[in-house]
């Protein structure tokens, strides 16, 4: 738990919206203490809900944010942790991310721990 910076952050993120720069595949980056930051990406459009048709993930939402994380990582010198699901029912699938993440990390010399 980081406390309630990262929430609040991402919630007046969203406020703003469009107008501001919260978009699919936009990051946000909330630092919580001198070693960490908590990234936020916008990676889903809409909710999983009985009617939907198909998960709510936006693949090329995630491969954009990862490059943004990717790059901003890089540049403070910092490793990248991320769970193996999803939070919530984005209908994330791990093969089909496994290969972006591993590129990202490649491409920007970032080491990357997922934890499951």
């Amino acid at each position: 738990e980081w406390g309630p910076e990262p929430s609040r952050a991402y919630f007046e993120w969203h406020r703003r919206g469009v107008r501001g720069d919260f978009f699919l595949g936009s990051v946000q980056a909330v630092q919580v203490t001198k070693l960490v930051d908590v990234v936020n990406m916008v990676c889903q459009q809409g909710y999983k809900s009985g009617g939907s048709k198909g998960p709510p993930v936006r693949y090329e939402a995630v491969e954009q944010a990862l490059h943004s994380l990717g790059r901003y990582a890089a540049e403070v010198g910092a490793s990248v942790h991320m769970p193996f699901n999803s939070k919530g029912g984005a209908g994330l699938d791990w093969e089909l991310m496994r290969p972006m993440v591993q590129g990202m990390s490649r491409l920007y010399g970032v080491t990357v721990y997922v934890y499951r």
